[in-house]
């Protein structure tokens, strides 16, 4: 009860959440007669794992592609496939978004990155701001389920599985999402009248093997980096750092990188990365008091005689997870909630690859809902719309969402088969 506590006041009075997540592990291993150095331990812990510097080094990877132009020859690609449509940009924003979560890893730079080009493109075509910035920040989202994912780093350091099979897991997910996403786009397009958009610079008149030729750095990198991982060759710590050295690489070549350009890419990744690793050490300290006093133990046995089987618990730790996604961001759910519902999986045998990817997705819903939606700021921003308009423009992607969570829970051999 203690550590409830002084987590609620550090929080009511604004404190960064690793304040509070720290002091209330410190609070209730003292108050329950613990000696205090377990807290300082924990944190040690928190942090010595190696697989958590992937993180850094996909941020730092992803952050060097808009300067070298790996971006734009991305969204080329994307105009040239499906740039013609109905409310064609829509769709492009989206294609956009999914090859560009080949290389980032972060629904929110994603959606950064992209959305910095597709959004006033659509803007000029005459496409309402709440539209465009929607498209952005939908599309946002498939940064953390297409691997390279770096909350996938995250759960499979907090839940003690390979990284490796949760981007394998995360990719016939990921491609149908993007399907269902650019489907809905299109039907909404239909809805207000968007027509299929002009030729933009030419690009989307060229032969779709000319684009992909110019794109080819873009594209060899997730070729290397998951054909890689997959084949055994490199760990995904050690694939981080080939593509940070890609784009490094492709970014002299093209005498497109700067010194302040570089440091202004690596002063993003220190924030970013930084602020997502940091967040892990208090989280592992409060789990080390909640499994000492045997709460999740206790937590598991209730609410595995209350879901009965594997499908209705992920169905409950969903919606749990969805609500908590309305306050919190992706970072602190992930690092928090896994400990809890980590116990209660391994009673009910639910496989903890599933168990990863719901997560995932319920994250990806948090990105679009306020008052916490990490995209949704961004594309408003972006955009110039009002983020109460967005929010509801973005109602039918949540809904997208949550189908697939729902659809992947009942058929989890969806995700699996390609184990």
């Amino acid at each position: 009860m203690i550590a409830l506590i002084v987590f609620a006041v550090l929080v009511w009075i604004g404190l960064p959440l690793v304040a509070p997540l720290f002091w209330a592990a410190f609070a209730g291993l003292t108050a329950s007669g613990n000696d205090a150095y377990i807290a300082a331990e924990a944190l040690y812990r928190g942090l010595d794992n190696l697989p958590l510097s992937a993180i850094v080094g996909f941020v730092l990877a992803g952050g060097l592609m808009g300067p070298t132009g790996l971006t734009e020859e991305l969204v080329d690609c994307a105009r040239r496939l499906v740039g013609r449509a109905s409310g064609g940009l829509a769709m492009v924003t989206i294609l956009a978004c999914l090859f560009f979560s080949c290389l980032s890893g972060s629904g929110g730079a994603t959606c950064a990155a992209v959305g910095a080009i597709m959004i006033p493109s659509m803007l000029k075509e005459g496409y309402p701001k709440e539209y465009a910035g929607t498209m952005a920040a939908t599309g946002g989202v498939l940064g953390i389920l297409i691997p390279p994912s770096i909350p996938m780093i995250i759960y499979a350091s907090q839940a003690n599985v390979p990284s490796d099979r949760l981007f394998m897991a995360g990719i016939i997910p990921g491609l149908l999402l993007a399907a269902l996403l650019m489907f809905v786009a299109w039907l909404d397009a239909k809805r207000r009248g968007l027509t299929a958009p002009a030729a933009a610079d030419g690009a989307d008149e060229l032969p779709l093997w000319r684009l992909i030729w110019r794109a080819k750095f873009a594209v060899a990198l997730p070729v290397i980096i998951l054909g890689g991982i997959w084949g055994g060759h490199f760990t995904p710590t050690e694939a981080a750092v080939i593509a940070v050295f890609w784009a490094l690489a492709v970014g002299i070549f093209r005498r497109k990188l700067t010194v302040s350009s570089i440091w202004g890419v690596l002063t993003d990744t220190a924030l970013l990365a930084g602020g997502a690793v940091i967040l892990l050490a208090p989280a592992t300290a409060l789990a080390r008091y909640l499994a000492i006093i045997g709460a999740p133990q206790q937590l598991a046995v209730e609410v595995a005689a209350l879901a009965g089987s594997p499908e209705v618990f992920l169905f409950i730790m969903a919606a749990a997870l969805f609500l908590c996604g309305l306050f919190a961001d992706t970072i602190s759910m992930i690092a928090i909630m896994t400990p809890i519902f980590l116990p209660t999986a391994h009673l009910l045998g639910v496989d903890p690859t599933i168990m990863g990817l719901v997560f995932i997705l319920c994250c990806e819903a948090g990105f679009l809902t306020p008052p916490f939606g990490g995209n949704l700021f961004i594309a408003a921003r972006l955009s110039g719309s009002d983020l109460g308009r967005l929010s509801v423009a973005a109602l039918p992607y949540v809904g997208v969402i949550m189908l697939l969570t729902a659809i992947l829970i009942i058929f989890p051999k969806l995700a699996l088969f390609i184990l």
